[in-house]
């Protein structure tokens, strides 16, 4: 009897350790492959569409992932803005990084001015909704000007592949209202909100039979939850 319990206790312990093993395993697998898709998606070029009022829309999937897979991927990005902010790491909750490049022609007022030393200079002046300019071209040329700007950034999820047929992915689009302004590079990536276990432990109470007669019955539970919502 003694020795049927060992080889019983032998054998729970032998599943458990396997149970351990083939978790441990499945889990560095789905990091490897998450890993993969990091990369994949730091590298993916940014895609540029126009909506109906003409401006110029960046486009590309956000990463998501915990932070330390994250920082294997974008260890540049996190140490410096952590640095910035004096935040930890894990106290980083998303990313997004803009390029820019803004260009144009503009058609400046030109007036002549006269010095008292009898030499002339010339005054330019440029005003518009985004961009003003004000300065001089003579002996000591100056120009000073003020650039404005308004980018919208926004994260939305839509299905990839043919007829949208596809895998959901999360995707960081960034425009500006100003038309001169183009984006050249986006990158974002958040830490998504970790969801509770399926196994839990807590008090309970409960009314229920106990062999004799119905009673209040109260205690600690240990339970595996299979549908959440």
């Amino acid at each position: 009897m003694i020795f049927q319990k060992e080889r019983l206790i032998i054998v729970a312990l032998l599943l458990v350790i396997a149970y351990m093993s083939l978790t441990t395993c499945f889990k560095k697998a789905q990091q490897n492959q998450v890993l993969t898709k990091l990369v994949e998606t730091k590298n993916d070029t940014l895609q540029h569409k126009k909506d109906e009022a003409g401006r110029e829309h960046g486009e590309k999937i956000m990463a998501e992932a915990d932070i330390a897979l994250l920082k294997t991927a974008y260890t540049q990005q996190i140490d410096s803005i952590t640095a910035i902010l004096k935040i930890k790491d894990d106290q980083l909750q998303s990313y997004t990084g803009i390029t820019t490049t803004t260009s144009g022609t503009v058609r400046p007022r030109i007036d002549t001015i006269y010095l008292d030393s009898g030499r002339q200079e010339y005054g330019l002046n440029y005003n518009d909704r985004w961009l003003s300019l004000k300065g001089t071209i003579g002996a000591k040329p100056i120009l000073n000007y003020t650039l404005q700007d308004s980018l919208v950034i926004t994260t939305y999820t839509k299905k990839t592949g043919l007829f949208g047929l596809g895998k959901k992915e999360v995707y960081i689009d960034a425009f500006s209202l100003n038309p001169n302004m183009r984006v050249t590079g986006l990158t974002g990536f958040r830490v998504p909100v970790k969801q509770p276990g399926r196994w839990s432990i807590g008090p309970f109470i409960g009314y229920g039979y106990s062999g004799n007669k119905w009673a209040p019955t109260g205690g600690f539970s240990i339970q595996y939850s299979l549908i959440r919502f």
